[in-house]
C-alpha cells in the first residue's frame, strides 16, 4: 500500500469514528430532553489527525460538526444558521494547532507533556472563540456565553481525557510521515531488538536447538555467543580426541601400499 492510500485510508477511518460517535451523541442526549448540550469528541479526534497528518486532518473536526447539525435536523429540531457555524466553520479553530509544531519538532513534542498539553488547550480555546464570533450579535451568543461555554467544560476535560490516553499509545499521536518511513528504512534488526529487547529471547525463534538462529542473521551473518561456544566446544572436542577409525584404517593402507612398492623395488 502506498503512503497517499495509506493517508487517505487513516482520514477516513478517523472521520467515520468521529461523525458516528457526533451523530450517536446528540441522539442519546436528545433522548434526555437536552436542546443545547451533547458530548463531543470532534474536537480531539481532529487534534490527533492533524498531528498525524498535518492540515489534512483540519477537515475532520468539521465534517463531523456538520453530521451532528445534520443528527439534530433529523431529529426534529431547530438548527439556526449560527448553529451550522458554530459546529462547522467553529472547528477551523483548530488550524493553531500546527503552529506548535514551528516552535518544537513532533518528536520532541512527544517527550514534552508541557507542550501537549498546551497543543491541546489552544486548539480547543481557538475553537470556543471561533464559535462565539459565529454566534456573535445574535441571541444564540448570549445564551452561549452563560449555560453552553459552561457546559461545554465537560467536553473540554472529556476530551483531555481521551487526549492523555491517546499520547500514551504507542503509533497513535505521531507523525504518520516519520512513523511509515521508519517502518520502511528500518533494518529488520532493528524492529526485531526494538520488540524483544531481552537479547536472550531472540535465540527462542529458532525451530530447533541445531538450527541457525534466523534471529542471529538479522544482523548480518552474525552467530549468537552460544551458538559461538557450542561450536568451540564441538572443536576442541575434536582436537583432544585421537584420529577415528577411518583415520587409523586410511593410515594402515597407506602403510601397507608403501610395503608393497618398497617390496617390489627390492625384486
Amino acid at each position: 500500500m502506498s503512503k497517499n492510500s495509506y493517508q487517505i485510508l487513516d482520514l477516513a477511518a478517523l472521520t467515520l469514528i468521529a461523525t458516528a460517535a457526533e451523530a450517536v451523541d446528540v441522539f442519546v442526549f436528545h433522548a434526555f430532553n437536552s436542546l443545547v448540550y451533547s458530548l463531543t469528541v470532534a474536537a480531539v479526534l481532529g487534534m490527533i489527525a492533524i498531528y498525524r497528518w498535518n492540515y489534512w486532518g483540519l477537515f475532520i473536526a468539521p465534517v463531523a460538526g456538520a453530521a451532528g447539525c445534520l443528527t439534530r435536523v433529523v431529529l426534529g429540531m431547530s438548527v439556526t444558521p449560527g448553529t451550522w457555524l458554530a459546529y462547522t466553520v467553529g472547528y477551523l479553530g483548530l488550524a493553531i494547532c500546527p503552529v506548535w509544531f514551528l516552535f518544537k519538532g513532533k518528536d520532541n513534542l512527544n517527550k514534552d507533556w508541557l507542550f501537549k498539553l498546551g497543543y491541546y488547550f489552544s486548539g480547543y480555546l481557538a475553537i470556543e472563540l471561533l464559535r462565539a464570533a459565529c454566534q456573535i450579535g445574535s441571541a444564540e451568543f448570549w445564551s452561549a456565553a452563560t449555560s453552553y461555554f459552561l457546559f461545554d467544560l465537560f467536553n473540554v476535560g472529556l476530551g483531555l481525557l481521551i487526549w492523555i490516553v491517546a499520547c500514551v499509545q504507542k503509533g497513535l499521536v505521531v507523525d504518520m510521515n516519520d512513523y511509515l518511513l521508519h517502518k520502511v528504512d528500518a533494518p529488520s534488526s532493528a524492529l526485531a531488538r526494538e520488540e524483544i529487547k531481552n537479547q536472550y529471547q531472540l535465540e527462542e525463534m529458532t525451530t530447533s536447538n541445531n538450527a541457525l538462529n534466523d534471529a542471529a542473521l538479522l544482523d548480518g551473518g552474525t552467530l549468537s555467543t552460544e551458538q559461538l561456544r557450542q561450536m568451540d566446544m564441538r572443536l576442541r572436542k575434536e582436537q583432544k580426541s585421537g584420529p577415528t577409525e577411518f583415520e587409523k584404517q586410511q593410515k594402515q593402507l597407506n602403510e601397507y601400499q608403501e610395503r608393497e612398492q618398497h617390496g617390489k623395488r627390492e625384486n
